[in-house]
């Protein structure tokens, strides 16, 4: 089964976003991220929508369920975010999702807080750029010990 998140986690009635925001993960990382994303955010993610794909779900389901998502936010681009780059049904969910887009999509892999912070904050961008705004973020929020 896969569980989209609530409605209420997306706000398609603020979509000022140019580029849509889609995670899609393993169960319960994607609605644990918006839900962090709401939290921090105090609830203004313009354009996202979370989708959690559990291990007994088929991958033609959590591709359907993906794309009537990503089609219900009405924005021009998608950006999706995976927990796993090259994870067996997540990722591969989210490149069909990419694929059906075409040129108007990107697919970053290693979610974390800051790649989905800076993602919602800066979703006015053209894709390809907010693509790498993101994984930028992403990448130097890993550190290695102490001190920051």
């Amino acid at each position: 089964m896969c569980i989209p998140v609530p409605q209420a986690a997306f706000h398609p009635s603020r979509a000022t976003a140019r580029t849509g925001i889609v995670l899609i993960a393993h169960a319960p990382l994607a609605s644990a991220f918006a839900q962090v994303a709401g939290h921090v955010l105090d609830g203004s993610a313009a354009a996202l929508a979370a989708l959690d794909v559990r291990c007994d779900c088929p991958r033609e389901e959590a591709a359907s369920t993906a794309e009537t998502l990503a089609a219900s936010m009405g924005c021009a681009e998608l950006l999706v975010l995976v927990d796993i780059h090259g994870g067996p049904t997540p990722c591969a969910v989210a490149q069909r999702l990419c694929e059906s887009w075409g040129a108007r999509a990107r697919l970053l892999g290693g979610l974390n807080v800051p790649m989905l912070l800076t993602a919602l904050e800066c979703s006015r961008l053209e894709v390809g750029r907010l693509a790498q705004v993101a994984a930028e973020a992403g990448r130097r929020s890993v550190v290695d010990g102490l001190p920051f």
